[in-house]
């Protein structure tokens, strides 16, 4: 595959590039993508994977930096039209933080982690996201994108699923200077199983295809993954109610295909009661009566939903 050859001062090559392909090559190399890199005093090349066949990759190789007139060449189709793209611009900002030195190397962080004595949630987004990876300049970054508004979160969604588990979804729309994208992550309670952010084209699968995808998480998506972190602490979703809940309610449309309920029985020959009552300690307890003509308190929700 031929590659494009450009040439420009490395002290200006930001000049040479429009502000969005910068933004891009940014984008770029917070998102992981970056499979391989090599450099020297007066050269980088790295290689981008953008697929999960063995050959979806753009290489990028910048040559003659320090030396007044570096030559930049990329495999992918837009250098390959003439244009200066996110490839080369990635590879450079690389090589400039590892031969400046004034800028501090760039630190992993965790940003989730449960306070001592504070019972974690359901959903526990330490443990979910064990696996993940936080540069801390990309953390604060959407931290202060959160807080701008940047990110307009949807419904934060639980239900359980076929095998009876708990799983969740929340989907989110990013919106930059320049455009605005989807970001969106699915999700059990230990584990995220999928994270997608069309932004950068940042995916990640907890699956057996992993390795061609991205555990660095860019700043949309933890832009994301902090607002579901605060809409779970609020509210809490998939505890032990709505797990029960929602089991009664499959089990219910499960049978309801079969028989048609409405229709058969009568409402009046059997109540449900919910009782709400504050104890000693100040906590609110759910219980459930329920009968006919005598109403008997439920003491096991679950084993009741198993006899439905």
């Amino acid at each position: 595959m031929k590659s494009q050859n450009t040439s420009s001062r490395p002290q200006d090559w930001r000049k040479d590039f429009d502000e969005e392909t910068v933004r891009q090559g940014h984008v770029l190399l917070d998102s992981g993508k970056m499979e391989e890199y090599a450099s020297g005093p007066t050269y980088c090349v790295a290689k981008f994977r953008y697929g999960k066949k063995k050959d979806d990759y753009e290489k990028a190789l910048i040559q003659g930096l320090n030396q007044g007139r570096p030559s930049m060449r990329c495999t992918c189709e837009e250098a390959r039209s003439g244009k200066r793209c996110q490839h080369m611009a990635a590879a450079i900002i690389k090589w400039e933080e590892e031969n400046s030195t004034s800028k501090k190397p760039r630190e992993y962080t965790r940003p989730f982690q449960n306070e001592d004595g504070v019972t974690p949630t359901f959903f526990d987004m330490e443990e979910m996201t064990k696996d993940l990876l936080f540069y801390h300049d990309i953390v604060d970054k959407a931290r202060i994108d959160l807080a701008d508004g940047r990110l307009e979160m949807g419904k934060v969604k639980a239900d359980v699923t076929e095998s009876e588990d708990m799983s969740g979804s929340c989907e989110g729309t990013f919106t930059t200077e320049y455009t605005s994208g989807t970001v969106s992550a699915k999700f059990h309670r230990d584990r995220f199983d999928r994270i997608d952010c069309d932004l950068c084209n940042m995916h990640y699968v907890n699956g057996p295809d992993e390795k061609y995808l991205s555990r660095m998480m860019c700043e949309h998506a933890t832009c994301l993954l902090l607002a579901l972190d605060r809409e779970l602490k609020k509210n809490d979703p998939g505890d032990e109610t709505d797990w029960t809940a929602a089991r009664f309610l499959r089990r219910y449309g499960e049978l309801n295909q079969y028989y048609d309920f409405d229709s058969v029985i009568d409402p009046e020959a059997c109540s449900v009661e919910p009782k709400i009552e504050r104890d000693a300690d100040g906590h609110v307890n759910l219980t459930f009566s329920i009968g006919k003509d005598k109403l008997f308190v439920v003491k096991n929700l679950t084993s009741l939903v198993d006899a439905v």
